[in-house]
């Protein structure tokens, strides 16, 4: 499950977690429509993609032992 989960917060998909997947997030925020995939990257588990999952996932990709990505 973890390496799913991994696969799916690869937004921009360049095979790396980093943090143009977190912009992308961003994004998402502002502009779902035209970022679709971001769809499954509710990290607060809110029942809502907004700017505190793109900031986890800017923080994982600094300290990914510190923000998980499950």
């Amino acid at each position: 499950r973890l390496e799913e989960n991994i696969i799916s917060s690869d937004l921009d998909r360049n095979d790396v977690v980093d943090t143009l997947d977190a912009v992308y997030l961003l994004m998402y925020t502002y502009f779902p429509s035209e970022y679709q995939n971001a769809s499954n990257c509710d990290f607060d588990a809110n029942n809502d993609i907004n700017i505190d999952d793109a900031i986890y996932l800017l923080m994982h990709t600094y300290y990914p032992d510190q923000y998980p990505i499950v």
